[in-house]
């Protein structure tokens, strides 16, 4: 059976690059006002979360009661009260006068830090998700990035992700639809700071030089990218020389344009294919770090009761071939997946509660699958049966399966049971998410409930 001890919730927080970057002028209050178009990339951290449940916390006890940092990149991360992260949790309560549980973090660093990629940014407003998540107020989505332009220019972008033109300080969006571009990100061994960046900045170095117009068309039509630039460029170039180094590697390596991302130290280039990049990738000179990445069109999840519900170009059969490709290694047969989809969907047209398909898409393709069914079992204990579970292995880890996970726990009431088969990857999915599982193979034959330990 699957049983929740305790909330458990976890979300990814993906990195970006600035397609190019004008800084206009420096304003009154300090800012200074900006052109940039933000991309999400599949680079991303893990922050998970968990309490003893989902009520306000008593008393006086803390927001957060402890705070782990893991990953490649975790070293100096704060644990105070000083990271957004905390910061975010602390900014929901204020302003929707909603207590939270008493909270243990764990953040696992996968985006490097001071490299212009927007990790801190990313974690805080992936915090205020979570928040709202828990909370139950379920804020809509324009109002969460205003709460997250309170935390930094960058902040309001990743609550949508995807594509989008910030202006302003970056917190006015505008979305945009997303190419999708092979990337490389080059990071030196060094970091640069938002503030000595900033703090470089001449008059000559402000104004606008990208053709926004022109980028915007691009984007929707490919070919070769228009002239981009990064105005801290040429205001870090005195101090770190080794920036056009890499971006002069880069283009002489196939690269279409290569630049800084944010205030640095980061570049990222765009290449014309896969190959070119990886043969980039690969003859990367040894102090540099090369990332491969591409751009992450945003998910969106839809519950689907009926055949006729399903999205264009996707049938029982289609979604349960992909489901018992993306199972590999399995038990069921391609005729037993088709069985439990149709056995599904046929419950959901009669109104059966629990009953459902959740969809997980980008950029109008399925990539995660998830089918729950009532059990219909007398004197079983669990209402609900979470039959299947599968994610494109392209897009695993990035947190598509844990969503469609907690999206469909909202959707069902009493225990869920879980068919996982051995060999299964969604194995560890659930062990992250923080259930205790007695695996068990639930199929329905000829109407017939049996159960098979494994």
């Amino acid at each position: 059976l699957l049983t929740a001890p305790m909330l458990v919730r976890q979300i990814a927080s993906p990195a970006k690059i600035n397609l190019h970057l004008d800084i206009l002028n420096r304003r009154a209050d300090g800012f200074h006002d900006l052109d940039t178009i933000f991309l999400a990339i599949d680079l991303a951290d893990r922050l998970s979360i968990s309490a003893p449940s989902q009520d306000p916390r008593p008393g006086e006890e803390p927001l957060v009661a402890s705070f782990e940092v893991t990953g490649p990149h975790g070293a100096g991360v704060p644990t105070t009260a000083e990271n957004l992260i905390w910061r975010a949790f602390q900014l929901f309560e204020e302003e929707t006068g909603r207590r939270l549980p008493s909270l243990k973090v764990h953040l696992h660093k996968n985006i490097p830090h001071g490299a212009g990629l927007g990790g801190g940014s990313s974690n805080a407003a992936a915090a205020l998700h979570l928040a709202n998540k828990i909370s139950g107020i379920r804020l809509g989505i324009g109002e969460l990035e205003v709460l997250a332009a309170r935390l930094g220019s960058d902040c309001a972008f990743f609550i949508r992700g995807g594509a989008a033109r910030g202006t302003g300080r970056g917190e006015v969006l505008t979305p945009l639809p997303v190419p999708e571009l092979p990337l490389l990100l080059v990071v030196p061994d060094f970091s640069i700071s938002t503030a000595h960046a900033y703090g470089s900045l001449r008059p000559d170095h402000l104004g606008r030089r990208t053709d926004c117009d022109r980028v915007l068309t691009w984007m929707q039509q490919g070919g070769t990218p228009p002239p981009l630039y990064n105005s801290f460029e040429d205001a870090l170039h005195g101090d770190h020389p080794t920036l056009a180094d890499i971006r002069r590697f880069l283009t002489n390596n196939g690269a279409l344009t290569a630049r800084l991302s944010g205030s640095g130290s980061a570049t990222f280039a765009i290449f014309p294919d896969l190959t070119t990049r990886d043969a980039a990738h690969e003859g990367l000179p040894g102090q540099w770090k090369g990332i491969a990445c591409q751009t992450l069109p945003p998910v969106s999840l839809s519950i689907h009761r009926t055949r006729q519900t399903l999205p264009a170009g996707y049938t029982p059969e289609k979604l349960a071939r992909l489901l018992h490709e993306w199972m590999a290694p399995h038990q069921d047969t391609p005729e037993d997946t088709l069985r439990g989809v149709e056995d599904v969907l046929a419950r959901g047209e009669k109104d059966e509660e629990g009953a459902f398909l959740l969809l997980a898409t980008r950029a109008n393709r399925v990539v995660g699958i998830l089918a729950m069914m009532p059990t219909g079992m007398s004197g079983y204990v669990p209402a609900n049966l979470l039959l299947y579970l599968a994610v494109d292995p392209r897009c695993r880890g990035q947190g598509i399966g844990g969503t469609l996970v907690e999206e469909a726990l909202d959707h069902v009431r009493g225990d869920v049971k879980l068919h996982l088969e051995k060999g299964n990857p969604a194995r560890s999915l659930y062990k992250r998410l923080g259930f205790r599982a007695k695996y068990e193979d639930f199929r329905l034959i000829r109407g017939t409930p049996q159960i098979r330990e494994d």
